[in-house]
């Protein structure tokens, strides 16, 4: 997902304790998300933009922060560059599901260089798995030929689904994370819809281990 960020402004994945907003509202069925990526020592992964949850043109992160952009619907998780991108930095499924589809092929070029993808290009190199419940997790900008799984295979968390890339519309190297219920975004640190209000209650999506990173 392109960012009108230009500094590097990110905060230490996942940085959950201090950006949680927690209350006991009745959440839809719960699913329980692991970090979807498995970065290696000395590699440092970092949330850039969170979900807006500004309803109107601007954009607020769910504490009413700064860290989104106008209309997104899921989380950048990015690594510092393009040497760190080189290396593989798995993208893993956050919780067990089926494989619904998978995008690949298209090339790791920033749009600053390039310019903007073609249409249906803009989430570039893609996997999207189902989960019980009505659940489900897409992860996008995956390095090209690194998709590791196909349509139908059962995954498990942490089954590798691809490399960290650069592909579709994005100008750094991440993974753009977004989890749907019933087709609807929700924020894996609330488990509330977008643009619905900053700081308002929800329910944490992440399980005890991803949300202690």
């Amino acid at each position: 997902m392109r960012t009108a960020v230009i500094a590097l402004i990110c905060v230490p994945i996942l940085g959950l304790a201090a950006r949680t907003v927690v209350s006991a509202d009745p959440p839809p069925p719960t699913l329980r998300l692991a970090v979807p990526l498995a970065c290696p020592p000395g590699i440092v992964c970092m949330v850039q933009n969170y979900v807006d949850h500004d309803p109107g043109p601007g954009a607020r992160d769910h504490t009413c922060g700064p860290l989104a952009t106008d209309g997104h619907q899921g989380i950048d998780i990015r690594v510092p560059g393009l040497r760190e991108m080189s290396l593989g930095v798995p993208v893993v499924a956050a919780a067990a599901g089926v494989v619904r589809r998978v995008r690949d092929g298209i090339p790791d070029v920033s749009i600053r260089d390039a310019g903007p993808p073609p249409p249906g290009a803009v989430a570039g190199n893609t996997v999207v798995v189902d989960h019980p419940g009505g659940w489900q997790t897409q992860y996008s900008h995956l390095r090209r030929g690194s998709i590791a799984v196909h349509p139908g295979q059962l995954v498990t968390a942490g089954t590798r689904l691809g490399l960290v890339g650069l592909s579709g519309n994005t100008e750094f190297p991440h993974v753009h994370f977004v989890v749907r219920y019933r087709g609807g975004a929700r924020d894996p640190y609330t488990g509330r819809p977008p643009g619905r209000g900053c700081g308002a209650p929800g329910r944490v999506l992440w399980t005890p281990a991803a949300a202690a990173t």
